[in-house]
């Protein structure tokens, strides 16, 4: 990874882990942010986010809430639309849409995915919106055994 990308690559790494509820991965991504050196408000933001999400998968619900929400909004003061729109929809991944913070977070963010005409990202946030967290299983999705599985020789 160039410099330049390291910073967002190693968000993008940590967002996908915790979406496939795997917090050492999302450690080592957050630990490959830190190791960069880059520092600032936009990486910062997006780095609370992340740790929202592990406080998250480690059962601390309370912190979790009031990470995605207090960063929520100061992406939304600096502008940051679209990573306004993906902590929405990461906190609803992960809390659930029976959690009321999360759902209020998933209802804005899924409004600026229709308005980006972001048709995925939508899928996304209504498979997560249609299905509160206690429902959920807790094995692993299709998406982390094709991570998992070898790659061909």
């Amino acid at each position: 990874i160039s410099a330049i990308n390291a910073p967002p690559s190693y968000i993008l790494a940590a967002r996908a882990a915790l979406t496939m509820q795997d917090p050492e991965r999302a450690r080592l991504a957050l630990k490959g942010l830190e190791a960069t050196g880059v520092r600032g408000p936009a990486l910062t933001m997006q780095r609370e986010a992340m740790e929202a999400g592990l406080a998250t998968l480690e059962g601390r619900a309370v912190e979790a809430v009031n990470g995605f929400r207090d960063t929520g909004r100061r992406l939304k003061e600096e502008g940051m639309v679209l990573e306004v729109a993906l902590n929405g929809l990461l906190s609803v991944q992960l809390l659930g849409s029976s959690n009321p913070d999360a759902r209020g977070l998933g209802d804005e963010a899924r409004e600026i995915f229709v308005r980006l005409g972001a048709r995925p990202f939508i899928r996304q946030m209504d498979d997560a919106l249609a299905e509160p967290s206690d429902e959920r299983e807790s094995v692993p999705s299709k998406v982390s055994e094709r991570v998992e599985a070898p790659a061909p020789s």
